[in-house]
């Protein structure tokens, strides 16, 4: 069994903790099978489309792994979301690259305001989403074919996933870790992240 391929589409003034929870989330997963050896994990990498660094809406510099045009197969789309996101337009070049490649991926899962991508490149029309609460009205303004639901930590729609505001990243990895390991695996991943365990992800 190969090990699950995750890509996180990275680009300027993207929010820091909206792909780095849910990169290390499923890096615990890796950590948890050397140790309890229940096969194969994630394989996480990070990609830009040009494969040029990127600074995100925090002022980190991040250098990818890949551009688009190099990346493996990817079984996970990460999503992040940001100022850019908030501020993006059908014809923005990864909103573009969303649209022709999006519906190719198995699962989508799009972080916070990276909601808001996801449906300027079609992939939410007649669609069940969530996003950050402060932006629910201009999402809603914007897209009328997508039905928001408030809170909650995310909404799944099978391959496309979306979750609420920045470290809601990290409940919606660990409910893609239950799907694909199960309860156990996603508990002690919890525990690692010191996540409290009285609430469901």
């Amino acid at each position: 069994m190969k090990p699950i391929s995750v890509g996180i589409l990275l680009f300027d003034d993207a929010d820091t903790l909206d792909f780095v929870g849910p990169l290390e989330t499923f890096a615990l997963v890796q950590v948890q099978q050397d140790e309890h050896n229940f096969g194969p994990a994630f394989r996480t990498f990070t990609f830009s489309l040009q494969g040029t660094s990127i600074k995100t809406a925090q002022g980190v510099t991040i250098i990818p792994d890949y551009s688009e045009s190099q990346i493996p197969p990817c079984d996970i789309l990460i999503v992040p979301g940001g100022p850019a996101a908030r501020r993006a337009t059908d014809q923005d070049d990864f909103v573009k690259w969303l649209r022709h490649t999006g519906a190719n991926i198995p699962t989508v899962a799009a972080v916070c305001t990276g909601a808001f991508l996801l449906a300027h490149a079609g992939l939410l029309h007649n669609k069940k989403a969530t996003t950050h609460w402060l932006s629910i009205d201009q999402f809603r303004a914007q897209f009328p074919d997508t039905e928001i639901i408030e809170h909650v930590k995310f909404v799944d729609e099978g391959n496309l996933i979306t979750s609420g505001g920045i470290s809601s990243g990290i409940n919606m990895a660990l409910h893609i870790i239950e799907q694909r390991f199960g309860k156990e695996v996603a508990t002690r991943t919890a525990r690692i992240l010191d996540l409290d365990l009285s609430c469901e992800w």
